[in-house]
């Protein structure tokens, strides 16, 4: 499944991927390295637990840990602690 980096907070190393079918999947990074807002990513977004991303942009992989699959903007803002006065955070 496709997708594009739609939100991140650097401090929970967390992001949230808007997938091809219009819904977020919320993944924690582990590791290295952390993509950037809009990178274009393929992988596995729709299972709970462990999963390696490619990161199409960056000609990368990452590994994360799925949180939150289906998620609606809302939903995503809320799991990532979503503040946009905060530097932290990064939205498309």
């Amino acid at each position: 499944m496709k997708g594009q980096v739609y939100l991140i907070n650097h401090n929970i190393e967390w992001v949230a991927i808007l997938t091809e079918n219009l819904q977020f999947s919320i993944i924690e990074i582990i590791g290295m390295p952390m993509p950037n807002i809009g990178d274009m990513v393929s992988g596995e977004f729709e299972s709970f637990g462990s999963t390696t991303i490619n990161n199409r942009t960056q000609n990368d992989n990452f590994d994360g840990f799925i949180q939150e699959i289906y998620a609606d903007l809302q939903h995503a803002r809320t799991m990532l602690k979503w503040d946009e006065e905060r530097k932290h955070c990064e939205s498309i």
